[in-house]
């Protein structure tokens, strides 16, 4: 059987009524929706940027952090040996250093919100691509697109849709 349509969703929808009807209890198929395709591919690239993003600015804390302590180190040293203005040096140092972490956490909160509506929307596109199978092969898709955001292998995601499992 062939259905040919550029809405995914409806194409979905007529697949799951044929087999409810018919009662059939799997159905494997192979599909192509060219625009489907080309927003999965954004959502992916959108995607692996904001992994590379995530992965400096944690980068980025993990090293001011380090430095905020050692400046506490040195302005303990510097009190303990009566060099105030040294100590107050470190602490005005280890106040702009935790302003720059403040300031990164909020733009990684702000990533992350993100990061949360771009995988709302892959989750879309995979629900879709499911719908157009039954049983098992849907069950296997949803899997394996699972497997390969995982595992950060994005340009599977496409196959994985277009051709099932």
């Amino acid at each position: 059987v062939i259905i040919q349509n550029n809405d995914i969703e409806l194409v979905g929808n007529i697949i799951q009524s044929i087999a409810e009807s018919f009662g059939i209890t799997e159905i494997q198929t192979t599909a192509q929706f060219p625009r489907e395709i080309a927003k999965l591919n954004d959502i992916t690239e959108k995607l692996h940027e904001m992994y590379i993003m995530r992965d400096r600015l944690s980068a980025t804390i993990a090293e001011r952090s380090n430095s905020i302590k050692e400046m506490l180190v040195r302005a303990e040293d510097a009190r303990t040996i009566n060099q105030f203005r040294l100590m107050r040096k470190y602490y005005q140092k280890m106040h702009t250093l935790n302003q720059a972490m403040v300031a990164e956490h909020k733009i990684r909160c702000n990533n992350h919100e993100e990061l949360l509506k771009v995988l709302r929307n892959l989750n879309k596109v995979i629900e879709q691509g499911s719908r157009l199978r039954v049983g098992a092969p849907a069950s296997r898709l949803i899997s394996a697109c699972r497997n390969a955001i995982v595992e950060e292998h994005f340009d599977m995601l496409q196959k994985i849709i277009l051709f099932g499992v």
